[in-house]
């Protein structure tokens, strides 16, 4: 501030605090002090960093200068106003003053109160409502009332929060715990004062008592054990509340699993122990238990800390499937090799612990000898010839479950019928059967490994007890390539079917090797091959069919497919006195394997025949060219053959809008290398549009130094005042053109001028429209060293080079050489397998033919996209299997994005593919925002490698409007007015209760019984 400016001026404000929008008027009094800074000077009001130069200027009597400005609507909360004077080259502030808006405090809602006995204080809590953008204080008032809080009788001490905090605490001495008072929270700032509805309550119903302790119940032998799925605990109230009558309630879920919690209401208040049952036995379980006033209003306290019990077990309630295998050692002697599997009755069965095997000899009384007691489901042992039955147990630390017998039945039903097999897949096989007749009760299935593994490997068997089924889906313990043998056995009442066995493999394997191949008889332009069939072998897959492929020494590739009952077949349409390399391969539903190859060479053609060949072949390029030369005469437009047919835009209907270019307009080339040249008036661009090659296509006719045949250029020189001589076109001539003049001169201070015409001409139908920007190539992001196309620059002279030097001829060209580029490092090499034949073992030595069959130079454009995205998943991701990470899936995104980009390239009105490709788009980019936030190097490496251009989305702000608060405002005091009716409501259905309750027990005073329910109900 310059000196002797402090004391020049000075703001007086309207009001510093207004509503949000309001109008604020401020002036500013510049005194006689200033008097000395001449007359160039001018008042300027600065809102923080906004200048205001409109004002109002008054001069009082006394010589002071008043400047007035007015805000229409202060939509900032707190801002800062100056009063700025604006002296020479300087804005020097003269004075400041500070504005605030906002609004007035809305009425505090959800007011709710809880005395705690442990502070032995009252504590209130609120909602404060929306931001006032204003320093708002609550205070929390009450008072003291022996009715329904009508009248007041004692006052208390006001409570005030903390700043920033919604609820105060009312201490002990203030408070009467049986007697009603009136609690209500004020809010007030410098707009006005508002308060929440008041809340009428004595402190004793509001009493929140503290968790009660729960413990184990102690066994004792005086008392009889649980039950199964049984607990029994015991509980300690909290001891300041031993006077209080109380309610509690337990809830207890399974420590372990996803089950909720299961409450249990309504305990005994005046017992502290009980009896949970109806529980999983042998379970672990978390109890919790909360406890309220009884009979009293109150609030529920909270949850207790849990308490984990675990309940006893109890027996095992199972159904033993057995199966057995006797082998018989001596006359006397048997071994039997036993089999079972539990089968639960029920959801809690109860956990087994082993398993009993017994047998009590039929002439011997008193305890059974234990045969097996194990863990497993098998067991061996001996038994004497003439037993046919044990018992079989299994057990816990609770019991024994019911016994299951086993009887030895003998084989004296009748068998199945036909027995057959099916592999589903490599891990599944489906055995059929013809039921016998009768029919049985149900089916014993086995099967394993044939031979058996040398580890000894059970077998694995299953009972059916569907009788009528006629077969089963094995899918245990298989696995593929494998040989396995599979027993059904059928059984009866008493007695059990001979056992049907079968053999069959879960996957069969391809064959070794296809057939060798031999030549039979062999001609000018045909040979007779033939080959023998191989025998079928046990486990391979039988052929399906053959194909041959032979390849001439020019590698043109033939084949043909035949049926796998052909033995022979005959090549025709062979060149004579060529080489040919002759390869067969059998195939089967696996697989497929190649022959050894057979080279052969076509007999020679005889002397008579090549003459007659010769004369032939003169015959027909005689009579093409006769045919050529009579259509070359005959043709009217013979005289337009030697020379190019160029269209003259001057003589279009173009040449009425562009200006007449005048004597002086001529161009002068004195740049040009020949200084005898004819200056250029008009150049004229002739683009003929081909098919583009897409992104996965590489065009090996254009390389990187060459110009692209899509564009030819035709210099017309002469001078633009002499009337053309060049032909116009025939009404025929349909090529699509497009033409650019370039008008200028070379002694004018400004550029040349390019002119682009879209006429509607036969010279100039059928203009492609200009393509969308998710089809223009020219524009898309390419990676780092990539060239860019070239923009001509006002100032370049390239319109004096040169044709080579037309810009839109750079652009073509740079933008060609870019595309055979990328294309050429993109693109894996045709030659290389696909990704499921390159880990084949063998592969390398499979024939030239076969591997370019299965090469990517015959793979469709899916498997081109999948290999794509395996090189950039290397290149971006650290674990290329990992497909569930963000870059993962930007990756995959841009593999979509880009083969939308080229379908829209060919297919430009695919609406459905357009939406697809910007969905993609906008997909991609908030991943990309996700992964910026997440991991930025990672973020970074992945948008170098894509080349992809990642730019912030702008953020969103929301104005905010007084119409929406108002509204806002309006809805919570509507809510508040519906709470306030179904309270009174509910409190008036209550009373009414309560009376007519009350009047059923004690008829002769109803009146009173009524006005005592109303107050307890308050």
């Amino acid at each position: 501030m310059q000196p002797g400016l402090e004391q020049c001026g000075h703001i007086l404000l309207s009001a510093p605090i207004v509503r949000l929008g309001d109008q604020v008027t401020a002036s500013c009094f510049i005194t006689r002090n200033c008097s000395h800074l001449g007359t160039d000077w001018r008042v300027v009001w600065k809102l923080e960093p906004e200048l205001h130069p409109r004002e109002r200027r008054q001069h009082l009597p006394n010589g002071t200068l008043q400047s007035t400005i007015t805000l229409p609507h202060l939509n900032h909360s707190r801002v800062l106003l100056s009063c700025c004077l604006h002296w020479g080259n300087s804005l020097q502030i003269l004075d400041q003053a500070e504005l605030q808006a906002g609004y007035p405090p809305t009425a505090p809602y959800n007011l709710s109160c809880i005395m705690n006995l442990t502070t032995n204080s009252l504590i209130c809590q609120w909602e404060p409502g929306p931001d006032t953008h204003l320093s708002t204080s609550f205070t929390l008032k009450s008072f003291k009332s022996q009715d329904k809080c009508q009248t007041q009788k004692d006052s208390i001490p006001d409570c005030v929060p903390e700043v920033g905090q919604s609820h105060c605490s009312i201490p002990r001495k203030h408070l009467q715990l049986y007697q009603n008072m009136s609690i209500w929270v004020q809010a007030r700032n410098a707009l006005g004062t508002s308060a929440s509805p008041k809340l009428c309550l004595a402190p004793m119903d509001v009493v929140k008592l503290e968790p009660p302790t729960l413990w184990a119940l102690e066994p004792s032998p005086a008392v009889v054990p649980p039950q199964p799925g049984c607990l029994r605990l015991r509980w300690e109230t909290w001891r300041p509340s031993l006077y209080i009558e109380q309610k509690c309630e337990l809830r207890h879920q399974p420590r372990l699993g996803e089950a909720g919690w299961d409450l249990v209401s309504a305990l005994p208040a005046r017992t502290s122990q009980y009896e949970l049952c109806g529980l999983l036995p042998s379970t672990a379980y978390t109890l919790q238990m909360r406890c309220t006033r009884w009979r009293l209003p109150g609030h529920w306290s909270e949850w207790s800390p849990s308490l984990e019990l675990t309940t006893a077990q109890r027996a095992p309630i199972v159904r033993l499937d057995t199966w057995w295998r006797q082998r018989q050692l001596d006359p006397q002697t048997v071994t039997v090799q036993l089999f079972w599997k539990p089968i639960a009755l029920e959801e809690d069965s109860g956990q087994i612990q082993g398993y009993l095997v017994s047998w009590r000899p039929s002439d011997q009384a008193g305890a059974e000898p234990t045969l097996c007691d194990t863990t497993e489901l098998n067991c061996t042992f001996q038994l004497p010839s003439e037993a046919r039955e044990v018992v079989l147990k299994a057990y816990n630390t609770a019991g024994t479950s019911h016994p299951t017998p086993v009887v030895f039945l003998e084989s004296r039903g009748p068998p199945l019928g036909r027995l057959h097999t099916t592999a589903r897949d490599p891990h599944s096989l489906w055995v059929g059967w013809e039921p016998p007749s009768p029919q049985p009760q149900g089916y014993v299935i086995e099967w394993g490994l044939s031979p058996p593994s040398p580890n000894g490997s059970p077998m694995t068997w299953r009972m059916e007890h569907n009788g009528s089924i006629a077969g089963t889906l094995l899918q245990e313990n298989i696995r593929p390539f494998q040989l396995y043998e599979i027993t059904v056995t059928p059984l009866y009442q008493d007695t059990k079917g001979p056992s049907q066995h079968i053999y069959a493999y879960s996957q069969e394997m391809a064959p070794s090797h296809g057939p060798e191949l031999h030549l039979r008889h062999i001609g000018k332009t045909w040979a007779q091959l033939e080959w023998v069939p191989e025998a079928p072998e046990l486990g391979k897959s039988p052929l399906t069919h053959y194909t041959i492929f032979w390849t001439n020494t020019q590698d043109q590739s033939f084949s043909t497919v035949l049926n796998a009952s052909t033995h022979s077949f005959v090549l025709r349409g062979l060149e004579p006195s060529s080489l040919y390399h002759v390869q067969l391969m059998a195939a089967s539903q696996v697989w497929a394997a190649n022959s050894t190859s057979l080279t052969l060479m076509t007999l020679t053609l005889e002397e008579s025949e090549l003459h007659i060949l010769l004369g032939l072949f003169g015959l027909l390029v005689l009579l093409i060219c006769l045919c050529g030369a009579a259509q070359f005469c005959c043709r009217p437009s013979r005289k337009y053959s030697l020379w190019p047919s160029v269209p003259d835009p001057a003589r279009s209907s173009l040449g009425s809008w562009v200006p007449t270019i005048t004597a002086e307009d001529i161009l002068q080339l004195p740049s040009l290398r020949d200084p005898g040249m004819p200056p250029i008036t008009k150049i004229t661009v002739l683009e003929e549009e081909e098919k583009k090659p897409g992104p996965w296509e590489s065009n090996d006719s254009s390389g990187p130094g060459s110009l692209s045949t899509l564009v030819q250029a035709y210099v017309l020189q002469g001078d633009p005042r002499v009337p053309s001589a060049q032909p116009q076109p025939q009404p025929g001539n349909s090529d699509q053109v497009l033409y650019v003049q370039v008008l200028g001169s070379p002694t004018g201070p400004g550029p040349g001028h390019y002119l682009r015409c879209d006429s509607t001409q036969p010279l100039l139908e059928g203009l492609s429209p200009s393509p969308k920007s998710y089809e223009n190539l020219w524009f898309q992001t390419s990676s780092p060293g990539t060239p860019e196309p070239l923009v001509p620059h006002p100032e370049d002279d390239s319109i004096f080079e040169p044709l080579l030097d037309f810009p839109l001829l750079q652009g073509l060209r740079s933008l060609c050489d870019r595309r055979v580029q990328q294309s050429q490092e993109d693109d894996p090499p045709p030659s290389m397998l696909l990704k499921d034949y390159q880990n084949v073992p063998g592969i390398e030595k499979v024939d030239d033919v076969v591997k370019r069959l299965i090469s990517l130079e015959m793979a469709n454009k899916k498997e081109m996209l999948k290999i794509k995205k395996e090189q950039l998943m290397s290149k971006v991701v650290e674990n290329p299997k990992d497909t569930s990470s963000l870059e993962a899936q930007i990756v995959a995104l841009s593999v979509k994005i880009r083969s939308y980009e080229e379908h829209m390239q060919k297919h430009r009105k695919d609406k459905a593919h357009k939406r697809y490709l910007l969905m993609s788009i906008d997909k991609r980019q908030k991943m990309l925002k996700n992964l910026r936030k997440t991991n930025y190097p990672v973020f970074e490496k992945t948008c170098k490698e894509l080349g992809i251009e990642y730019t912030l989305p702008p953020p969103y702000h929301r104005k905010i409007h007084r119409r929406l608060a108002t509204k806002k405002a309006l809805c919570i005091r509507v809510f508040q007015e519906v709470q306030k009716l179904k309270k009174q409501k509910r409190a008036l259905k209550t009373a009414a209760a309560a009376a007519q309750k009350q009047g059923q027990r004690n008829p002769e005073s109803p009146s009173e019984a009524r006005s005592e329910a109303i107050k307890e109900t308050q």
